[in-house]
């Protein structure tokens, strides 16, 4: 994660880089055709589009947090692995998902915190002041660009995957409060450095190269993932 990768940089490498490369290594000894891989097109970035704007694939590449390093890490090893072995490799560039099954306990994915607090009814704190632009996906829509990736034959490697819009975590947590018929105490701790203002990612790629594009909007999403949260748990 973002904020906790830079604790321990080598511990960093070690956990996320090596232990990737090492299943990619696998995957192509034992004769796997395709490796798609989970990069972050919320990290590797490392800066803000212009309003309006969505990142691209050929865009710079800073990543400002060690995480995002990692992921970029990854995708460039993938690269002259498949250079170097009978084994395609596609990197897909993540925006934020969210969707039915992912809990809050890691501290990852501010719907799913989201969610866990209206259904506890406990304030939760967001760092900055809320204007901060994130782009959301669904989990089904990631799953189908998976396996669009996976049978995918071009040329190229990295696609991002997301919903080629943005909103504003202010927006996404009155979306939530609406999905669910709850409010949110919401606190407002200082920003951090290692997250970028906006994210918005271009998908105009893996529209023509993998025939991939989100089905599924955030108030549809939202619904889903409220009525999962519903559901009592022991």
């Amino acid at each position: 994660m973002p904020g906790s990768s830079q604790a321990n940089l080598s511990a960093e490498i070690g956990s996320h880089v090596l232990v990737s490369i090492a299943a990619a290594e696998t995957c192509s000894s034992v004769g796997v055709k395709t490796f798609v891989f989970a990069s972050s097109g919320g990290t590797v970035y490392g800066h803000s589009p212009a309003p309006g704007i969505g990142l691209s694939e050929g865009d710079p590449t800073r990543p400002i947090n060690a995480y995002g390093v990692s992921k970029l890490s990854i995708e460039h090893y993938l690269r002259l692995l498949s250079d170097l072995r009978p084994m395609r490799t596609v990197s897909l560039r993540i925006s934020n998902p969210y969707g039915e099954g992912q809990r809050a306990a890691r501290g990852q994915g501010i719907i799913a915190a989201a969610m866990q607090h209206t259904v506890a009814g406990t304030p939760m704190t967001i760092w900055g002041d809320g204007t901060a632009e994130r782009d959301f996906l669904h989990v089904a829509d990631v799953a189908q660009a998976f396996v669009a990736a996976a049978e995918y034959r071009g040329a190229e490697n990295v696609f991002n995957i997301g919903s080629g819009t943005s909103l504003s975590l202010r927006d996404t947590l009155d979306a939530v409060q609406t999905a669910t018929g709850r409010p949110i105490e919401i606190l407002y701790a200082p920003g951090r450095t290692v997250d970028v203002q906006r994210n918005r990612l271009e998908i105009g790629l893996a529209r023509r190269e993998l025939g991939w594009a989100p089905a599924i909007g955030l108030d549809e999403g939202l619904r889903r993932t409220a009525a999962w949260w519903s559901i009592p748990r022991n």
